[in-house]
């Protein structure tokens, strides 16, 4: 195996493992909202708490989209 390709594979590892993250905060953030609902918790904290897994989502998509750049510019090199 080449570099190139041990490169690819590790960058995909990545991403998968990425992408399992970024289905668990999506299934925790469902919880929440679930909770929320069934809860008289303060909308502060209901606020506070759903933000933060957004950020968490959004920061994982982020690092999926670099990461399949980056792949993609290893075959393209």
């Amino acid at each position: 195996m080449s570099l190139l390709d041990s490169m690819k594979d590790k960058l995909d590892s990545q991403i998968d493992s990425w992408e399992k993250q970024l289905e668990t905060e999506k299934a925790k953030l469902k919880e929440h909202y679930a909770k929320a609902k069934n809860e008289e918790a303060s909308e502060d904290l209901k606020d506070e708490a759903a933000k933060k897994i957004e950020e968490n989502i959004e920061a994982l998509r982020e690092k999926i989209a670099r990461a399949k750049a980056q792949a993609e510019d290893l075959v393209d090199a």
